[in-house]
């Protein structure tokens, strides 16, 4: 055995023990390594695994406030990854689909894990990744709704509330990037968008529905109707910038914000829908798509810091013994 072999086997088996977080190793380490592996012959049973345990560290490994740049590059990494083991062995991108219809066990099953999967391909336009991760819209979906059915059954909300009605709004403009690059004309791009909207905004209908019939009761609808405010203006920003069909729905999007300047009464929500419903008159802005790829990283980055942030003030003596409902920041 060579020493190179020798090299790339304990690679292997320190990456692997990593992805599955049995061991502790530095995010940009394990770049390092997926990068000196990314040039090495590995036999498809060891990329599979590797790609198996790329899919474990995407859903399970927990970003750090001290850290979250370098767990963002680091599962971006995870991803392409995953994405190259793909394209040699078809069945690994194939287990997204779960097992038959146990949804419980998908590879990947969060909202944060999906962004990062959709990213990794909107970064990597040359390859046919986008049309590969798109075929699966279905798929996310279920796990999309999920993550924020709980959000519409209770008078007060999950701790992870927040953060999931923010990484909710990351994934329908990421969906929509997504579906304008996998679309090769007008009319397909009309249909996949429409398709992506269909499936993805519904929730943000019940929510504003849950808030207008007062089913959340007081700070908790302050700050349900404050942050959902800024994700719906978010969300419509980037319609608008894409230019995609959807973004022409002038009425429905006055009639949304609408609604949601007649149930709150946060002050600086307000002022922000006002500036959005004044904004629907004016020119689209010209925004590169390198910039919106760009801005969607840093909102991932951003969400998974304040709930990092979060999670660490909680932890705290003092906050345990007194736990009341706090104030919760969301992405502007």
């Amino acid at each position: 055995m060579t020493p190179s072999n020798i090299v790339s086997i304990i690679s292997q088996e320190i990456l692997g023990d990593a992805l599955r977080l049995k061991a502790r190793v530095l995010p940009r380490t394990m770049r390092s390594i997926m990068e000196i592996l990314k040039t090495d012959v590995l036999n498809q049973n060891s990329r599979s695994r590797l790609a198996d345990g790329g899919y474990y560290f995407l859903s399970h490994h927990i970003w750090m406030d001290t850290d979250t740049e370098e767990d963002f590059r680091t599962s971006l990494a995870v991803a392409k990854m995953i994405y190259r083991t793909g394209e040699q062995d078809h069945t690994v991108l194939q287990r997204l689909n779960g097992y038959s219809s146990d949804r419980s066990r998908l590879p990947i099953s969060s909202i944060r894990s999906w962004n990062i999967m959709v990213l990794a391909a909107i970064q990597e336009p040359k390859e046919s990744w986008g049309s590969t991760i798109y075929a699966f819209l279905g798929i996310f979906s279920d796990v999309y709704f999920a993550a924020l059915k709980p959000n519409l059954q209770a008078a007060s909300f999950p701790e992870s509330t927040i953060t999931d009605i923010n990484h909710a709004c990351i994934s329908v403009k990421l969906w929509l990037m997504l579906a304008k690059l996998v679309s090769s004309d007008e009319q397909k791009r009309e249909l996949s968008t429409f398709a992506v909207w269909n499936e993805l905004w519904p929730p943000f209908e019940s929510l504003i529905r849950a808030i207008d019939n007062e089913t959340y009761l007081g700070g908790t609808a302050l700050t349900m109707s404050s942050s959902l405010s800024s994700s719906v203006i978010n969300i419509i920003t980037h319609l608008r910038t894409l230019r995609v069909p959807v973004a022409s729905l002038i009425s429905t999007h006055l009639s949304i914000i609408n609604r949601l300047r007649a149930i709150n009464t946060d002050d600086s929500a307000t002022g922000k829908l006002h500036r959005a419903l004044q904004g629907l008159s004016d020119p689209a802005p010209d925004v590169a798509v390198d910039t919106l790829i760009e801005e969607v990283g840093k909102d991932i980055v951003a969400v998974e810091k304040l709930r990092a942030l979060e999670m660490r003030r909680d932890a705290l003596p003092e906050r345990r013994a007194e736990r009341p409902r706090k104030e919760t920041r969301h992405l502007s």
